[in-house]
């Protein structure tokens, strides 16, 4: 589904984003992919210090994923988002 919002709650070197998709999906058996993509001009070892990120389905149409990174730096990430229904 397309992303009509996303909204970030950001606590130290923790960060949960909510998604709210245009699209609902048929319910919540469904899973996200994500690719995080550096966009540092200075090399990707600036870039990848970030744990595996987890989601969650909240509902048919809103989900949160969750990020920490490993050491709270300056970091230029561009997330892409697909999800599947199951």
């Amino acid at each position: 589904g397309d992303i009509s919002s996303a909204n970030a709650l950001i606590d130290g070197s923790e960060s949960t984003v909510t998604v709210n998709l245009t699209n609902t999906m048929d319910n919540t058996n469904y899973y996200v992919r994500i690719f995080i993509q550096s966009q540092s001009s200075s090399g990707i070892r600036y870039d990848d210090m970030v744990y595996t990120p987890v989601f969650i389905p909240v509902t048919n149409n809103q989900f949160k994923v969750g990020f920490r990174e490993s050491y709270r730096a300056l970091q230029n990430l561009k997330i892409h988002l697909e999800v599947v229904q199951l």
